[in-house]
C-alpha cells in the first residue's frame, strides 16, 4: 500500500529477493526482478502488488534439524519515481516459507474473527507429528482476506500456486478486478478446491467469475431444524463417535443446484440440499446450505472429518493416543508429508504431479518419519519436471553448431560441376546455341554460392535463428490454457534480446544457457515488466522481458509461462460407451493420441471438426519412425503422458506455431513444434471417511 505525497508518484515498482545484506539472490545462476508501472496521485492511496521467484530446493533436501535456509531472505520492494522529483522509495520484508507439503488455505470473508477455529482443525494443524515441530508438519497456513476496496488476492494464476483452498462466506465479488476474478477461476481449473457457504454466497447477479464454477444459485433464507440437519451427522459421524448436538436452529439457505452439480448430503424427507459439489476442470467447488461457523459444528468432534472427507475430498485417516498427545495418519500407511495429499493443483508444464523420494531421518519404525523439505510443493515452477527436461534436450540438440562433413563438400562440388557444365551445355544445345552456354557460367555459379551459404548457415549458425518447442495445456471446460514456450537462441555475435509478450507472462532463463550481462549481479539479469499502469482492472497487461542477453557462437535458453484464451477441447461420453471430441481452438491438429485410463489415436482433428472413438484396453503400438522433421514429439509426449492415470488426456501436434511472443531484434531463421496437451476428463475421488475421531470435544 502506497500514500502519495505533496506531489504525485509516477514511476516503476519492483520486486526481488535478497540474501543476507542487501545480496541479490541468484536463481539457477541469474538474478530476477519483476517491475510494473505505477502511479499515486498525491494524498491519495494505491494498492500495488508483483511477484518474485524464489530459489528452487528440489536439489538440496533440509533436513527438520537444519536451519531454515529462507530465513536470511528479504523481499525487497522498490517505488523509482521517473517524475520531477527523482525519489526513490525502498522497503524489505521478511519471508515465511513454505515446507513441501504445506500449501495455504485462504479465507475470504467479511467475519474473520469467526474462522478463528480453522487453524485448531487436525486437517490444518496436523497434531502429533515431531512434537516441537507441530507447525512445520502441518499442512496448511490459514490466511484470511477481510472485504477490502480492493481484494489482496494474486492477479496472476502463477501467483496462486502456494493456495490450495479458498473459502468464500460473505466476501463482495465486487472488490475483485477482471484480472483477479479471472485468475481464481484459472486456479480452480486447475485444481484448487474452493468451499463457498451458501449464507454468504454472492447472489447470482452479483457472482461475476464466480458463476462459472458455483454448484448451486442460493434462494431463499431458512432455519434448518434438527430432523433437516441430521443426515449430516448421519454421513459423517465417526465409528464410536457422537453425532453433532443441535442446540438450535441453525441459519440456512435453499440451494438449488446447477445441472452438472452433485447433491453429496440432503435433508432427510424433503431432499433439501446440504452439501452440493460441482466439478471445474481438475478443481471443485462445493457449497453448503449451512453455515460453516455454527458452533455446533465447531463442538462436533467429526467436523475436522468433515472437512477432511467430504469438503477437501482428501483420503482417509487414523486417530492414536501416543505419549499422551493425539496423531493423525494415513490410513493407506501413505507418507504424511505428501505434497499432492495436501494441493490438488498440477500442472504437466510445470511439474510432473509426485514428489521426490524423500529421506528418512535415521532408524525409526514411524511410516510418517521423513525429512521436511522447503518447497517447492505441487505445481511449482521447478526445471527438473519431465516436459521441461524433455524440451531442453531437444532445444539443446537443435540448436547446436554443426559443421558440415566430407559428404556435404563432395555432394555440394559435384552438383555444381554437373550444373555448371554438362547440363548447361545440354540447355543451350537444346536451343541451338550450345556456343552461348558461357554465358550462364556466373548466374549459376552465383545462385549456387547463395544457396551454399544458406546451407552453412542452418548448420554453423552465421545467422540468428530461434527454435521453440511450445506446449499448450487446456483443462475441460475452460478455454484459457497454460502455455509452456521453452526457446533456444543462437547468434554467432553476442547480442541483448528483448522479448515482447501478451498479458499472464513470466520468464526466466534456464540454468547456465545465458550469458552474463551484469558484473555486479554474478549472472544475467531477467526482468519482467508488466505495464499495467495504475489500473488492475486492464483486460490486456502486456509483458517485456529484458536483459536477456545471448553470447558470441552460443546459444541460449529462455523458460516463458503464459495463460492465454485458446478455447476448447469437450469431450462427451455417448450412449453406446463411446466418445465424441470436438476441437474448439484455433489450432489445426495432427496425430492424435488418447492417453490415461484408456487409449485411442486417430491421424486430424481440424479446427471445430470432431471425431468419434471407442477407450482401448491396452494403449496402441508406437510409431518407430519420427513423427515431425524438426522435433522429437514423441519424447514429449511420453514426457505429458506419464502420470495421466485417472483421467483422459489428449495429445497432439499443432500446425501452427504459438503467438503472442516478439523477439527483438527478430531471428532471421525461426523453427518451433506445438504439443497440444488436453486434458479431457477425470475421475472424481470419492469421498472417505476417517476411521475415528479425536474423543475429546473441541
Amino acid at each position: 500500500e502506497a500514500r502519495g505525497g505533496p506531489t504525485d508518484f509516477r514511476g516503476d515498482a519492483s520486486f526481488r529477493l535478497l540474501h543476507d545484506v542487501g545480496v541479490v539472490e541468484s536463481l539457477e545462476g541469474m538474478t530476477w526482478e519483476s517491475r510494473r508501472a505505477l502511479v499515486v496521485p498525491r494524498r491519495e492511496t494505491r494498492i500495488f502488488d508483483g511477484i518474485v521467484r524464489t530459489p528452487p530446493t528440489a536439489a538440496a533436501v533440509e533436513t527438520i534439524d537444519a536451519p531454515n535456509p529462507y530465513a536470511a531472505w528479504r523481499l525487497d520492494v522498490r517505488l523509482t519515481d521517473a517524475g520531477a522529483s527523482g525519489m526513490n522509495f525502498e522497503s524489505r520484508w521478511p519471508v515465511v516459507a513454505l515446507r513441501n507439503h504445506q500449501a495455504l488455505l485462504a479465507v475470504l470473508t467479511d467475519r474473520p474473527t469467526a474462522y478463528r477455529f480453522l487453524s485448531k482443525l487436525d486437517v490444518v494443524a496436523a497434531p502429533g507429528h515431531d512434537g516441537e515441530l507441530a507447525s512445520d508438519a502441518a499442512h496448511y497456513r490459514v490466511a484470511t482476506v477481510a472485504g477490502e476496496a480492493r481484494a489482496a488476492v494474486p492477479d496472476s494464476l502463477a501467483a496462486w500456486t502456494t493456495t490450495a483452498v479458498v473459502v468464500w462466506d460473505g466476501f463482495d465479488p465486487k472488490t475483485l478486478s477482471p484480472t483477479q476474478g479471472r485468475a481464481l477461476i484459472d486456479w480452480v481449473h486447475w485444481g484448487g478446491t474452493l468451499i463457498v457457504a451458501g449464507p454468504g454466497a454472492p447472489p447470482p447477479r452479483d457472482a461475476g467469475p464466480l458463476a462459472s464454477v458455483l454448484p448451486a444459485e442460493v434462494g431463499r433464507t431458512l432455519a434448518l431444524a434438527r430432523e433437516q440437519t441430521a443426515p449430516l451427522g448421519k454421513e459423517w459421524t465417526a465409528p464410536g463417535s457422537p453425532p453433532p448436538a443441535t442446540t438450535h436452529e441453525w441459519r440456512g439457505v435453499e440451494l438449488r443446484p446447477a445441472s452438472a452439480s452433485k447433491v453429496l448430503i440432503a435433508a432427510g424427507d424433503s431432499k433439501l440440499p446440504l452439501v452440493v459439489e460441482r466439478r471445474a476442470g481438475r478443481g471443485r467447488c462445493v457449497m453448503t446450505a449451512f453455515e460453516l461457523t455454527e458452533r455446533d459444528l465447531i463442538d462436533w468432534t467429526s467436523y475436522d472429518g468433515f472437512w477432511n472427507g467430504c469438503l477437501l475430498r482428501r483420503p482417509s485417516r487414523y486417530g492414536a493416543e501416543r505419549a499422551g498427545s493425539w496423531t493423525l495418519g494415513w490410513t493407506d500407511r501413505g507418507s504424511w508429508y505428501d505434497p499432492t495429499r495436501t494441493s490438488g493443483l498440477r500442472m504437466a508444464v510445470r511439474d510432473d504431479g509426485r514428489d521426490r523420494p524423500a529421506r528418512r531421518r535415521g532408524e525409526t519404525s514411524r511410516q510418517y518419519a521423513y525429512d521436511l523439505r522447503f518447497g517447492p510443493g505441487t505445481a511449482a515452477w521447478r526445471n527438473d519436471g519431465p516436459i521441461v527436461e524433455a524440451a531442453v534436450r531437444a532445444l539443446r540438440a537443435e540448436a547446436a553448431i554443426v559443421v558440415p562433413g566430407v559428404e556435404f563438400v563432395v555432394a555440394a562440388v559435384a552438383i555444381y560441376v554437373l550444373a555448371l557444365v554438362p547440363l548447361n551445355w545440354l540447355v543451350f544445345r537444346a536451343f541451338g546455341r550450345p556456343e552461348r552456354a558461357w554465358l550462364a557460367t556466373l548466374p549459376i555459379a552465383a545462385a549456387f554460392a547463395a544457396g551454399f551459404v544458406y546451407l552453412a548457415e542452418l548448420d554453423i549458425g552465421f545467422a540468428r535463428s530461434s527454435h521453440e518447442i511450445a506446449v499448450v495445456a487446456l483443462q475441460p471446460g475452460c478455454s484459457r490454457a497454460l502455455v509452456g514456450r521453452f526457446l533456444a537462441v543462437y547468434i554467432s555475435l553476442g547480442t541483448a534480446y528483448r522479448l515482447e509478450a501478451d498479458a499472464d507472462a513470466i520468464a526466466t532463463t534456464l540454468a547456465g544457457s545465458a550469458e552474463p550481462n551484469d558484473s555486479t549481479a554474478g549472472g544475467p539479469s531477467v526482468a519482467l515488466i508488466q505495464d499495467v499502469g495504475p489500473s488492475h482492472d486492464a483486460e490486456a497487461a502486456p509483458a517485456a522481458i529484458s536483459g536477456f542477453a545471448v553470447g558470441s557462437n552460443s546459444a541460449a535458453l529462455l523458460r516463458l509461462e503464459q495463460v492465454v484464451d485458446y478455447g476448447r477441447i469437450e469431450c462427451v461420453e455417448l450412449a453406446d460407451g463411446t466418445y465424441r471430441v470436438t476441437n474448439r481452438t484455433g489450432f489445426d491438429l495432427t496425430d492424435v493420441r488418447i492417453s490415461g485410463r484408456g487409449a485411442a489415436r486417430f491421424e486430424h482433428l481440424p479446427r471445430d471438426g470432431s471425431q468419434t472413438f471407442r477407450v482401448e484396453a491396452a494403449p496402441p503400438s508406437r510409431r518407430s519412425e519420427p513423427l515431425h522433421e524438426t522435433m522429437p514429439v514423441e519424447t514429449l509426449r511420453r514426457a505429458a503422458g506419464d502420470f495421466a492415470a485417472g483421467e483422459l488426456r489428449l495429445t497432439a501436434v499443432a500446425a501452427e506455431q504459438v503467438a503472442g511472443l516478439k523477439l527483438v531484434p527478430a531471428p532471421t531463421q525461426r523453427r518451433g513444434l506445438t504439443l497440444v496437451v488436453a486434458h479431457l476428463e477425470y475421475d472424481a475421488p470419492p469421498p472417505e471417511h476417517d476411521l475415528n475421531a479425536r474423543p475429546e470435544s473441541r
